[in-house]
């Protein structure tokens, strides 16, 4: 689980007051990988996620949505991050996502890509990585606003 602190905390995890940061341990260099979350708590109107990948190497942030090697989605809100940047611009909209959805991310190290896909919805959005700026291996990485408790669990 991720989010709830009644757990022993991994190496690559920090805890700011107000916000959780966590990457995967397991690097991705080469071929396809799919990871499913389920928000199992998630206040639609007052929170934030972002999901995504960072480099393998690159220091865990209190914000990793802000790294420079960030690449992903903002989970309660619009915007994307990719190539150093956050933009609202390339049709995603994460602010119908809700507790109880679960979210496949599929990890293509091959084709350089990463997409979501909301299983409620339907919804998906892909994202190029651009390597110059997120070079592999990658790490699957989770950052979120833990001031309502969320938490959301990495399903097999």
């Amino acid at each position: 689980m991720i989010g709830d602190g009644s757990f022993t905390s991994p190496p690559d995890e920090r805890i700011i007051p107000g916000r959780i940061s966590f990457a995967s341990q397991y690097p991705y260099m080469n071929g396809i990988h799919r990871l499913r979350l389920s928000l199992e708590k998630f206040d639609c109107l007052s929170s934030w996620a972002f999901v995504g990948i960072v480099s393998e190497g690159i220091r865990i942030e209190n914000q990793t949505y802000s790294n420079r090697s960030s690449f992903g989605w903002h989970l309660g809100r619009q915007s994307i991050i990719y190539d150093r940047q956050t933009s609202t611009s390339h049709n995603y909209d994460g602010r119908n996502i809700r507790q109880g959805d679960i979210l496949t991310i599929i990890i293509d190290c091959n084709q350089k890509t990463i997409e979501i896909k909301n299983e409620r919805t339907l919804n998906t959005h892909m994202i190029s990585i651009n390597c110059n700026f997120c070079p592999l291996p990658w790490l699957f990485a989770v950052n979120f606003n833990y001031k309502n408790q969320d938490s959301m669990h990495l399903l097999p």
